[in-house]
């Protein structure tokens, strides 16, 4: 038996095939299990028996057996009759079986034989094979089992007539994409298991209870709390291990049965449904396979030669691998079949580039080359370096014919210059040609003429000076389908302030706020470095990214699981500055004092990432208690620690020194409120109520000394706290008077604002005033949304080319307020904008047009470039439909390096001091002088005027 059919049959007669021994004198049912030891174990394992009349729980109480006669009253209930006419001889015989191909992976073999009295003796045994198919199929290379690249390759493929194949080539590193792989997988030969279907047969209480009924009567069944089993198999366990289904009136259950009590009866399974099994259910299909070489079907008449392909070309892939080639065929006749072979791909030489990165236009560039010779003796390379026309090869000509021997590479340095900026593909091309190598044939192997091996390496050539960079930006609403028109001007340097031809730029266009940020993340949000105040910073921009993109339903499963990894490093790197009593500060237990300030952004931070990853409820804790003992009693916090980073708390970390006291106690408890409230504490709790106690307090008393970014601050408190307060309103109102406001913007600046940064075009407002604004534009976005957006278009002329702003903190706090403004806003007008740009010059004029939809292809969040023609240029900026989009126009050109005067205020400077050892003879010193000398740097940094105020002076020795 084997796969659920019967391959053969026959018999035999004892008395003229068989020889004759001596026995050993047993029951029939004895002699079974003795020849079935297998399967009467796992009998026994199902019954849960160890050992006949020996249960797991020990020997069967006497009582049990006490109502009808038994052999052994501690577990037998029948007893064992041995016929009289059983003989002591046990009868031997050569059996001779032919294997066929059906019988792979396992058949069963089922002896039986009839005695005089009806019984039918039988036993079983299952044989393992190894795997074979009837369809003998062939699969092999005839250039044997190494290659190398380019090489015309033959694959003979054998099969019986008739058979439809599927033939592939695939990498060995990923053999789950193969046929055959994936049928061994799914179990073809491991897992292919036929498995008795036992619920064609009696089970084992039912057999026991008609069993005893007919020998003892019916009330020896009496009682539900009975249960019926045996100790013993008999002849219909062996037809049953063999998937065979006995129709017959002998005898063919003899075994005798015994009589249990439910609670010690041991536990088995009453029946088997599974027929086969094929294994592991998961799924292993992938339905993208780059990396296969050939993939193809193949109808056979008969055995025959194809010439295999890459792109049905004549030659191996460019790739050094070790390839597997598997055939699967199916015939009428003959069946399933398949096989498989391997073919290693070497490479007879190779390539080494060495390249920088990048170069200034003009310069000398040295590249390093080393040809690599792996297959023995010298080969005559010729070598080739190509680079689109845009560099200039100096010392050799572009190509050149070079001897690589097998113990000496060929090494050389080349030197080029780039022509042209941006970035250059520098291709290098070593091909083996005919010839002789160094004067000499005898070591040349001409075999290999024709293999190549080449290599590309991309070179960033920037132009001369330094760069500098400009960004026009301007978030256009269009309402009522009113045409909106903007004209902007995009001037650059006159004469020697400016590198010729180095200008260029570019028209981004994109319909949402922050689509401009959220596509240059790997320059706004980047791994945890330095002390604890910029890890925090940038931990924060993954939540915010998060926070936006799932409230307007954009948030893909990539950048989801990005974010969580970023989220997760920066959640355990914050940790290593927390200090013992629940503060965290810029240096954890080296500073004498936790930072209340960053403590509070801690918290909400914390506060904010549990919605996506794990955060220590004791930890956050500790900290919120941390603050809460910082508290006064007029309900204001006192600031404690220091904050290394001025941006961290914006406008206040500039004039610490000059401001009020009071007005500074009030931006920090509005600022650890804001936490506070972060973390779900009551309105109602003590801490909060006399923390707005202290903001109402300062509000009232010093509302004419408060400057614009403390009274935000102030204001937002309010708003988190009870939105609708008199207090909120009052505030509101005290801010939104403080404004500057135009006609399509709102904003606040100082009375002493410093001078603009970044270039004198389109400069950007100090970070202090960006902060300023962005925590106004979370105020309101609640109170007065009509205003909100007039804010939000001023923050947006405001950023730089990625999106983000001038510093850090206010890139973190800016994204924060037009994430709201933009999840807020998102739902209320579909867009449908069509974006028009028009360029004009001296020397001529061109239009791009953008089209910004929801309605017709779904652009509202694809970040649409187009390059400027020509700079200077005039751009005209129009819109027609409905919808909001953000226009950015970003230039960039470079400015000569600037030569230094004598005499001139440097803004960064660096002093080496180099002066000989001298030897002290009074001390214990090994150095010696003449070998030694001292060396001492300063370096010097006065903040650049155009960045930042005051002059402060850092100096590190």
């Amino acid at each position: 038996m084997a796969r659920g059919q019967v391959v053969t049959t026959g018999q035999f007669d004892p008395k003229s095939s068989a020889t004759q021994g001596a026995g050993t004198a047993m029951p029939l049912s004895d002699m079974c299990l003795q020849k079935t030891e297998a399967e009467s174990d796992r009998k026994k394992r199902d019954d849960g028996i160890t050992d006949p009349g020996v249960s797991e729980r020990g020997p069967f109480p006497k009582t049990y057996g006490e109502e009808i006669q038994t052999r052994d009253s501690n577990d037998i209930a029948e007893p064992i009759v041995r016929p009289e006419h059983v003989s002591d001889m046990v009868f031997n015989f050569p059996l001779h079986l032919e294997i066929k191909p059906i019988m792979s992976p396992e058949f069963t073999l089922l002896l039986y034989y009839l005695m005089a009295d009806g019984e039918v003796v039988a036993d079983s045994m299952q044989y393992n094979v190894e795997p074979c198919f009837e369809n003998k199929v062939k699969i092999e290379f005839n250039e044997g089992l190494r290659g190398y690249p380019e090489q015309e390759v033959h694959l003979k493929l054998e099969a019986a007539p008739g058979s439809e194949c599927a033939v592939d080539i695939v990498p060995k590193s990923v053999p789950q994409i193969s046929p055959a792989k994936m049928l061994d997988k799914i179990g073809e030969f491991k897992n292919y298991r036929f498995r008795p279907n036992t619920d064609l047969y009696e089970n084992e209480n039912d057999y026991c209870t008609d069993r005893l009924k007919k020998n003892h009567g019916p009330g020896v069944t009496d009682g539900a709390s009975w249960k019926f089993n045996s100790l013993y198999v008999d002849s219909v366990e062996a037809f049953k291990l063999s998937t065979s289904l006995v129709l017959t009136d002998l005898d063919l259950q003899t075994r005798p049965c015994r009589k249990l009590k439910p609670d010690i009866s041991a536990r088995r399974r009453d029946s088997e449904t599974l027929i086969y099994s094929i294994g592991d259910d998961r799924d292993i299909f992938t339905p993208i396979y780059p990396e296969t070489w050939f993939w193809s079907f193949v109808s056979f008449k008969s055995s025959c030669f194809i010439l295999l392909a890459w792109d049905y070309s004549e030659k191996v892939p460019a790739k050094v691998t070790n390839w597997t080639a598997s055939i699967v065929c199916l015939s009428k006749e003959k069946g399933f079949g398949m096989s498989s072979t391997s073919l290693t791909v070497v490479q007879p030489i190779s390539v080494e580039v060495r390249l920088p990165n990048t170069a200034v236009k003009g310069e000398r560039v040295r590249m390093m080359v080393k040809v690599y010779n792996h297959v023995g003796g010298c080969l005559p390379v010729q070598v080739t370096i190509t680079g689109t026309g845009k560099i200039k090869v100096r010392g050799v000509s572009f190509r050149h014919t070079v001897c690589s021997c097998e113990n000496k590479p060929f090494s050389s340095t080349y030197v080029f210059r780039a022509k042209v900026q941006g970035t250059i593909p520098v291709t290098t091309n070593a091909t083996v040609v005919p010839g002789e190598c160094q004067g000499r044939r005898r070591d040349v192997d001409d075999s290999f003429a024709g293999v190549s091996h080449e290599v590309t390496r991309n070179i960033l050539v920037k132009d001369k000076g330094v760069e500098m960079s400009y960004t026009y930006a301007t978030y256009l609403c269009s309402g009522d389908g009113k045409p909106l028109l903007e004209k902007v001007e995009l001037p650059l340097p006159k004469g020697k302030e400016i590198i010729r031809n180095s200008a260029h730029g570019e028209v981004q266009v994109i319909g949402d706020i922050m689509g401009a940020a959220l596509n240059n993340l790997e320059y706004l949000v980047r791994m945890p470095t330095g002390c604890g105040e910029q890890n925090m910073i940038k931990f924060v921009s993954n939540i915010l990214v998060l926070n936006y993109l799932n409230s307007t339903g954009n948030l893909q499963e990539t950048r989801w699981n990005a974010a969580l990894n970023e989220m997760e490093i920066d959640y355990q790197h914050a940790l290593n500055y927390r200090r013992k009593d629940g503060s965290f500060s810029a240096f954890g237990e080296k500073d004498p004092s936790g930072s209340v300030w960053l403590t509070s952004f801690v918290v909400k931070s914390f506060a904010q990432a549990n919605k996506h990853i794990f955060i220590d409820k004791n930890v956050l804790q500790r900290s919120v208690d941390f603050l809460v003992r910082n508290q006064l009693e007029i309900g204001c916090f006192r600031e404690t620690g220091r904050v290394i980073s001025s941006y961290m708390i914006g406008w206040l970390g500039e004039e610490r020194g000059q401001k009020n006291r009071n007005t500074l106690q009030g931006a920090l408890t509005a600022y650890v409120l804001m936490a506070l409230l972060e973390t779900g504490l009551n309105t109602k709790d003590q801490t909060i109520e006399r923390g707005i106690y202290c903001l109402n307090f300062t509000l009232r008393n010093y509302k004419d000394k408060l400057d614009p970014y403390t009274l935000a601050l102030i204001t937002l408190a309010f708003m988190k706290y009870k939105s609708a307060s008199p207090d909120a309103k009052y505030a509101f109102e005290l801010l939104h008077r403080k404004a500057r406001k135009d006609d399509n913007h709102i904003y606040w600046t100082r009375g002493n604002s410093m001078a603009p940064s970044r270039t004198k075009f389109y400069p950007s407002a100090p970070s202090a005033e960006v902060e300023t604004a962005s925590y106004a534009l979370m105020s309101y976005n609640q109170l007065h949304p009509k205003h909100a957006g007039k804010i939000a278009s001023w923050l947006s002329r405001q950023r730089n080319s990625f999106g983000g702003f001038s510093s850090t903190q206010d890139t973190v706090v800016a994204l924060d307020a037009l994430s709201q403004f933009g999840a807020t806003t998102y739902c209320r007008d579909p867009t449908d904008l069509k974006v028009k740009v028009m360029f004009k010059n001296t020397a001529a004029a061109s239009s791009v047009e953008f089209c910004v939809s929801e309605v017709e292809n779904n652009t509202r969040f694809l970040l649409q470039s187009k390059p400027i023609p020509a700079l200077p240029s005039t751009l005209y900026i129009s819109t027609n439909g409905t919808g909001c989009a953000l226009v950015q126009a970003n230039v960039r050109y470079n400015q000569p390096a600037r030569t230094y005067v004598k005499g001139e205020k440097l803004y960064f400077h660096l002093k080496i001091h180099v002066k000989p050892y001298q030897h002290d003879p009074d001390k214990c010193d090994y150095r010696k002088s003449g070998h030694y000398i001292w060396v001492r740097t300063q370096l010097s940094f006065y903040p650049y005027p155009l960045l930042t105020s005051p002059q402060n002076k850092i100096s590190t020795n």
